[in-house]
């Protein structure tokens, strides 16, 4: 059993493209039972371009042909100094109505009116104390926008979502860094000439902001946390950043910038790998470029693992996302035929009452109703295998769940000859080279506990030992 590796079968996929002023950048991610999988990616010169959309479109298709990409889950990312971001505080009251209330009022927050932008907003934070909710507003000019949806629209491609920079980098960040929590933190993602500066907490998006640089790092951040502390002191939040994280993973950034920075701001800095819970297809041995995390960031969004909800694209644009890959299709079509069957035992249901009611004037045709009573005790049958896969898939944890986590775990030299579920426990019989060596490799999984031996472990073929094994089904997340 233990060849068989589920982890390697993926499932829904999404493409990321994201534009910054100076770069093309393109993610494959596909995710996994058990994992996200970085597939291919690219960063192409806009430089070289010179602006053309149909060559800029050109390179979109030819990454999009050469990764046979055939879902229509596309995520476009654009500049964050092309949007407008706000942090907006409005009473409690008005949650019901916030979508009107906010265009209502929009031209407080930005120098546009609503028919000259298109904006979307996300609720981050409730204030019980002062009844007040903090709005996460994001807008960008309806002609910037439609210059990058007409470079996709040249390359034959109608994305689901457009987000800024600011949330795609978000989506890589809490993704991959656990450490994130009710305290105030600072994010740093540096480019060639630019920084984007988060404030994180409770990993909710407080603040963000992208600064151009002139060579110098540590005085216009210092700047940018000054005020940004200032806001958040002006609106009542917490205003103490406890540490100040680089996305960046490199040895020469951690050399040379933290203990500047450190010095600068008089905060703890600390470098962070934005990649470290991606795999990684391509080389897999090479340091992925710290940009990535923009197109990696809109892939998570496309496959349902991130946290912001902003989407920019109109309205009248939008499509539903045929979500998932092969394994959810194949599931879909369970469903439908399982319906599909459920349907047909309540027409021959029917249809055995009617033919009750005239049996007493049709005593010819007792052949039929002797076969719709046959039909009959087949859709029961039916019905006892629908209520069986029901159980199935709703078991907590499912035993389809228990059966891949045995397969990743057992070694190649044990294999399964019984396998019994009995509510929370299960019993497996097998052989094994050594079956001691399993009841270690059984409890150190987060779904398993109170593993023993449910038999004493005798001689098998050859050099192998007969084993019985109980186990117990863990009720939480993690031991």
């Amino acid at each position: 059993m233990g060849r068989v590796n589920l982890k390697d079968f993926y499932g829904q996929g999404c493409i990321g493209i994201q534009f910054t002023s100076q770069y093309l950048l393109l993610a494959n991610l596909q995710k996994g039972l058990r994992e996200v999988v970085l597939k291919d990616y690219q960063i192409i010169p806009l430089e070289g371009l010179k602006g053309d959309k149909k060559t800029v479109a050109m390179e979109i298709k030819g990454f999009v042909g050469r990764n046979r990409f055939l879902s229509d889950n596309y995520v476009l990312g654009v500049p964050g100094e092309k949007t407008i971001v706000r942090y907006i505080d409005l009473p409690i009251a008005v949650e019901e109505n916030l979508a009107q209330v906010i265009s209502y009022e929009l031209e407080r927050y930005i120098p546009f009116t609503a028919e000259e932008v298109y904006f979307d907003y996300q609720v981050i934070q409730r204030n019980a104390e002062e009844n007040l909710l903090r709005i996460f507003l994001v807008a960008m000019k309806k002609d910037s926008l439609e210059y990058y949806l007409d470079i996709l629209k040249e390359a034959q491609i109608e994305p689901t979502i457009v987000e800024t920079s600011s949330t795609a980098l978000l989506n890589t960040i809490l993704f991959n860094y656990y450490r994130l929590d009710k305290d105030l933190r600072a994010i740093i993602h540096l480019e060639d000439s630019s920084l984007e500066f988060l404030l994180l907490q409770d990993k909710a998006l407080k603040y963000s902001r992208v600064l151009t640089l002139n060579g110098d790092v540590s005085c216009p951040l210092k700047r940018e946390l000054e005020y940004a502390l200032w806001e958040e002191g002006r609106h009542g939040y917490n205003s103490t950043i406890k540490e100040l994280i680089i996305n960046d993973a490199r040895v020469e950034v951690a050399n040379t910038l933290l203990p500047t920075l450190k010095e600068a701001t008089g905060i703890e800095a600390l470098a962070s790998d934005p990649f470290k819970k991606i795999k990684v297809l391509t080389d897999p041995h090479s340091a992925l470029p710290a940009n990535l995390a923009y197109p990696i960031g809109l892939g998570l969004r496309g496959v349902d693992r991130s946290w912001g909800k902003i989407n920019l694209l109109p309205i009248e644009l939008r499509k539903k996302r045929k979500r998932g890959g092969l394994l959810t299709t194949l599931v879909l079509i369970g469903l439908v035929f399982l319906l599909g069957i459920t349907s047909l035992s309540t027409h021959l249901i029917k249809e055995r009452r009617d033919l009750n009611r005239l049996e007493h004037s049709i005593a010819q045709i007792k052949t039929q109703v002797s076969m719709v009573e046959q039909q009959q005790k087949e859709a029961d049958e039916i019905t006892k295998e629908i209520r069986f896969f029901d159980a199935i898939k709703n078991s907590q944890p499912s035993k389809l769940e228990i059966l891949k986590e045995l397969t990743s775990i057992l070694p190649d030299d044990a294999w399964l000859t019984n396998l019994t579920f009995d509510e929370s426990k299960v019993v497996i019989d097998g052989f094994a080279s050594s079956a001691s060596n399993l009841i270690p490799l059984l409890d150190r999984s987060p779904l398993f506990q109170n593993v023993e031996f449910a038999s004493p472990i005798t001689k098998g073929m050859e050099s192998s030992e007969r084993f019985k094994i109980k186990l117990e089904i863990e009720s939480g997340q993690e031991k």
